[in-house]
């Protein structure tokens, strides 16, 4: 009711696309259970009314919750008046009220509105402005992994695929680049980091429990286990731009050091354009 009538903003898409709160309570609307919102009753009839006459929704009264929770003990339901107020609204309004039809409801609905058809055609963009179009095919999307076929006589130019670069597609994209021309690996840091806590706790007198002795092990096991996985991880590097290759650049070779990490990035693209 209060995304109907306007009283809470809530939006998923930008106003331009057409989106606003009304339409987002038709949305839920349809998505109550059918048993709902076929039955008979002043609610049903009040949110149906108002999701085919946006204008009215609008202007009916916002729900007011009590200020104090003895006011519920002192007054009439908030949610009775409110109803009571909607209705008293409609009727005062019931000659422009409309069915979701369209026709005015002074009258009888000739026929029931009709049954939503979803669209079965699907707008696609002209074929230059899609780089590929590959879609795999399964018929058990619930198993761990899926078999994807090969594609041949795609109806779109450049989709077709053999069994390498399906491989290369499923795991990993840049194989087939000669990555040894362009990346090395190196170590993370040049320093394995302490293993212990930054601070000795175990000389505290409230260290002295098996429980705590207990904690405090598995604490310096954790710190060893950092430190090992710290000392071992590496990182990828642009074999042009390392930090001895950027450091040529600022030195008395920099001319010939520039030139070579331009020619090697050329290089990189030229073959990245290439995979795609």
């Amino acid at each position: 009711y209060e995304l109907m009538s306007g009283s809470l903003q809530l939006q998923l898409l930008p106003s331009e696309l057409g989106d606003s709160p009304h339409s987002l309570a038709c949305v839920l609307l349809r998505m109550l259970p059918q048993h709902e919102t076929s039955s008979r009753g002043l609610l049903q009839s009040i949110l149906r009314t108002m999701a085919a006459n946006r204008a009215v929704a609008a202007a009916l009264p916002p729900y007011e919750p009590p200020a104090q929770k003895s006011e519920v003990l002192t007054k009439e339901d908030p949610s009775k008046q409110l109803l009571l107020a909607v209705h008293d609204a409609l009727q005062a309004k019931r000659a422009s009220l409309l069915w979701a039809t369209g026709e005015p409801m002074s009258g009888a609905m000739s026929m029931p509105p009709p049954a939503f058809r979803p669209p079965d055609v699907l707008r696609l963009q002209p074929t230059a402005a899609y780089r590929e179009l590959i879609v795999p095919r399964a018929t058990d999307v619930a198993c761990a992994k899926l078999r994807v076929a090969t594609v041949k006589g795609a109806a779109v130019e450049g989709a077709d695929m053999d069994a390498a670069e399906l491989t290369a597609l499923c795991s990993t994209p840049l194989s087939p680049l000669p990555l040894d021309r362009f990346v090395r690996s190196a170590a993370a840091r040049r320093d394995r980091p302490g293993g212990g806590l930054p601070f000795e706790l175990r000389k505290h007198p409230r260290a002295k429990s098996p429980v705590a002795l207990e904690m405090l092990s598995r604490l310096a096991a954790d710190c060893e286990l950092y430190a090992d996985a710290e000392a071992s991880r590496t990182m990828v590097q642009l074999d042009c731009l390392r930090p001895r290759s950027v450091q040529a650049l600022f030195g008395p070779s920099a001319r010939t050091a520039a030139t070579k990490a331009a020619s090697s990035l050329r290089a990189l693209r030229s073959a990245l354009e290439q995979l795609c």
